[in-house]
């Protein structure tokens, strides 16, 4: 059966970024500063390594150019992607299924046409429940309220909308979306934790997830690995064809400089785990990070997997017009001999 109907609010998104779109500006002479857009979480600690460790200053100097790097912090996607489009930013991360969507929306329109530079991880979430009696995806009904990053176009909407085609039907992708809505992770885990909230179930990820599975209070419903059937890209890196055209050099730097830092966080998970920790308001614990970086269910790489999968879903279900017949349609070349799925 063939899922077809289109939500708009999926691709709420990638709309609203491309009404705020700068007009085109001739090729000139290439940029001395690479502006990267993170989220606080701790699936992007390679930027935060980046960040903190100069990676991108220290690479271009070896490249013969003076070059800086400036992040900025976002709650959410949408505002990231506002800015990639506006020229604001030239690299920003995210959900794959968010990369995706922008990828569509923006897909013929030339510079700001936007591509995926590289995967960041592929990692499990977890979803809890406080509410009694729910074991189970299938437990789940009209009396749940389940926060996802952002209501289904964030990767844990779209990951409960592949659990909800698995189980029911894929006529019936859609039956978790009514209960999902938009929350911040660092909110979520708050709003669950205390019992005094409408809230009772939450789409987490690390490392919250950590502290989630001590609580007796709650009960780990579903893993992100048994609905996609094994490791899925999670979260990864997108970038506007105007800045990875006009800045060949200035594009490698930035994909040196991101290799080392996923080499940083393989090899010295607890100086990654302070790196991170350096970057976050609220009060991080150690250990926690570091487990999240070194779960084995947790692989940090630049090459994707099962990408294509997850665009084929979002094409079937009218998420996105554009079918990705491979993963090399959505990636720029330069990350395709890494290979990928």
């Amino acid at each position: 059966m063939t899922m077809h109907k289109l939500n708009r609010r999926h691709v709420m998104i990638a709309g609203s970024a491309l009404a705020v779109v700068a007009p085109w500006r001739p090729a000139r002479a290439e940029t001395n500063v690479i502006r990267i857009g993170v989220q606080p979480s701790l699936s992007y600690t390679p930027l935060y390594v980046v960040k903190e460790r100069a990676l991108i200053e220290k690479h271009g100097k070896a490249a013969g150019l003076d070059i800086k790097s400036e992040f900025g912090s976002f709650a959410s996607g949408p505002a990231m992607n506002d800015g990639l489009l506006a020229g604001q930013l030239d690299v920003v991360c995210g959900g794959t299924s968010g990369g995706i969507i922008i990828w569509d929306k923006t897909r013929g329109k030339g510079p700001i046409e936007v591509k995926g530079v590289a995967a960041i991880n592929s990692l499990a979430f977890y979803l809890f429940s406080s509410r009694a009696g729910v074991k189970s995806l299938k437990d789940l009904g009209e009396q749940d309220r389940i926060a996802v990053p952002a209501a289904k176009s964030s990767m844990q909407a779209v990951l409960l909308q592949m659990a909800a085609a698995k189980l029911f039907g894929e006529a019936n992708w859609a039956k978790f979306d009514p209960l999902t809505v938009t929350m911040a992770h660092p909110d979520a885990f708050l709003l669950l934790g205390s019992g005094k909230s409408e809230l009772n179930a939450h789409f987490s990820g690390p490392p919250y997830q950590y502290d989630q599975q001590k609580d007796a209070k709650l009960t780990q419903v579903a893993s992100s690995l048994d609905i996609t059937d094994g490791p899925m890209t999670l979260n990864m890196i997108w970038a506007t064809t105007r800045f990875h055209d006009e800045n060949p050099k200035a594009y490698k730097v930035f994909l040196t400089a991101y290799e080392e830092a996923l080499e940083i966080v393989r090899k010295d998970p607890k100086g990654a785990a302070e790196n991170y920790a350096a970057n976050v308001k609220s009060k991080v614990n150690i250990a926690e990070v570091l487990q999240g970086l070194t779960d084995p269910g947790t692989k940090f790489s630049s090459s994707p997997e099962r990408v294509a999968t997850m665009g084929q879903f979002l094409y079937k279900t009218g998420v996105v017009k554009n079918r990705m017949e491979s993963w090399k349609d959505f990636f720029f070349a330069d990350i395709h001999e890494k290979g990928g799925s």
